[in-house]
């Protein structure tokens, strides 16, 4: 049942509403901590069943290695200009970076499947 790639989204809009009415709620809540910092390695999920269901492959993997290299490349990148690296603003950008591009690419493969499923 919850190898459907529609449950998965179902349980991880569900998963987001609980999450933000846990941050409005709990005063503990770290205040830079978005709940889609929580929720965005859970797209890889969704996205590597519905990627293998209509291209035959899974995103996932090319996904996390073009991930790794933004990371490579945005460090050396912080080095050759700025000559150091500030871990927190470092590590704060590139989270933003896996958030917005985990997000399009689900986005993308959601319009494919709506494309495929009417075609």
């Amino acid at each position: 049942m919850l190898m459907n790639p529609f449950i998965q989204l179902v349980v991880l809009i569900l998963l987001a509403l609980v999450l933000f009415l846990l941050k409005k709620r709990l005063h503990l809540w770290p205040k830079k901590l978005l709940v889609m910092d929580i929720i965005s390695p859970l797209y890889l999920v969704p996205l590597a069943f519905f990627s293998q269901e209509i291209w035959g492959l899974s995103l996932s993997l090319y996904l996390i290695f073009s991930l790794a290299l933004l990371g490579l490349l945005m460090t050396l990148k912080q080095i050759l200009v700025k000559g150091d690296i500030i871990l927190s603003r470092f590590l704060r950008r590139y989270w933003l970076l896996v958030d917005l591009v985990l997000s399009l690419s689900l986005l993308v493969v959601l319009v494919s499947r709506i494309i495929v499923f009417f075609n």
